[in-house]
C-alpha cells in the first residue's frame, strides 16, 4: 500500500509539472509571432497528461478499497500537493529555459509538419523572428492589475481543480457505502474547474494577444503562479480545514 501511495504522489505530481510547463508554451508562441501554435501545444499536453489520470483514478480508488487509513490518506494528499509545488518552484526558476524549448518545438514543426516528433526529434532551424524572450517574474505579475485580477481567478480555479480529486476519494474513504459514486465526483470537480479555466480565463489570454497587449504575458505568467501557490500554499490550507471538518 505505502508503494502505491507512493506511485501515486509521483504520478500526479508529474501531471502538475506537466501542465504547469505547458502554460509557458503560450509565451513561447508570442515570442515566436505563432500564438495559435503556443496554444495547440499547451492544449497537446494538457491531452497527454489525461492518459496519466486515468491512470491515477483507479489507483486511487485501489488504495480506498484496500482502506488505507483516514491519517495516511491525508499524508498523500499533502505530499502530492507539496511535490507538485516543488517541481513548479523549479519551473518557475527555469522559466526562460523552458520557454526556449518550446520556442524550437514550435520551430522545429515549422520544418517537419509533425507536432509529435516536433517535442523530441528533428533540427533546430534558425527563428526567422530575433525577439529577445520576455517572461515576467511575480513581482511584475503583482504590479499590473488585469494579471493580478487573473491570478484571482486562477486561485479559484485550480483550487477546485488540484484538491477535488483528493476531497472526491477521501470521502469516498469515509462514507464507504457510498463510495462507488463518490469517487466519480473527481471527474465532476475537473470538469467543472476546466470549464471555468476555458470559457473565463482563456478567452480573456486569448483576446490580449490577439490585440498584442504588452500585459499578455504577464497575464500567462498569473496563470502559472496561481496554480502554484494553490499547491504550495491554498491548496494545502484547503485540504487541512477539510479533513478538520470532518472531525474523522
Amino acid at each position: 500500500m505505502i508503494g502505491l501511495a507512493a506511485l501515486i504522489i509521483m504520478l500526479y505530481s508529474g501531471v502538475q509539472l506537466l501542465e504547469l510547463t505547458a502554460v509557458l508554451a503560450r509565451i513561447a508562441g508570442i515570442a515566436e509571432k505563432k500564438p495559435m501554435l503556443g496554444l495547440s501545444i499547451q492544449h497537446s499536453v494538457y491531452m497527454g497528461t489525461r492518459l496519466f489520470t486515468v491512470f491515477l483514478l483507479p489507483m486511487l480508488g485501489l488504495l480506498v478499497d484496500a482502506g488505507i487509513s483516514l491519517a495516511d490518506y491525508r499524508l498523500m494528499s499533502h505530499l502530492s500537493l507539496l511535490g507538485s509545488a516543488l517541481l513548479g518552484i523549479g519551473v518557475y526558476f527555469f522559466r526562460n529555459w523552458i520557454v526556449r524549448y518550446y520556442c524550437k518545438i514550435i520551430l522545429r514543426y515549422g520544418t517537419s509538419g509533425n507536432l509529435m516528433t516536433a517535442f523530441f526529434l528533428g533540427p533546430i532551424p534558425a527563428s526567422e523572428h530575433a525577439v529577445e524572450l520576455y517572461v515576467p517574474d511575480v513581482r511584475e505579475v503583482m504590479g499590473c492589475e488585469t494579471s493580478k485580477r487573473l491570478f484571482v481567478l486562477a486561485l479559484i480555479v485550480f483550487l477546485i481543480y488540484c484538491t477535488g480529486i483528493f476531497l472526491s476519494f477521501y470521502a469516498a474513504l469515509i462514507f464507504s457505502e457510498w463510495r462507488t459514486s463518490l469517487s466519480h465526483a473527481a471527474g465532476v470537480f475537473t470538469a467543472l474547474g476546466g470549464v471555468i479555466l476555458t470559457f473565463v480565463i482563456e478567452p480573456k489570454i486569448s483576446s490580449s494577444i490577439d490585440v498584442r497587449d504588452p500585459d499578455a504575458p504577464k497575464m500567462i505568467v498569473s496563470l502559472f503562479l496561481g496554480r502554484l501557490a494553490v499547491l504550495a500554499i491554498f491548496g494545502q490550507l484547503f485540504l487541512a480545514l477539510a479533513y478538520w471538518l470532518t472531525h474523522a
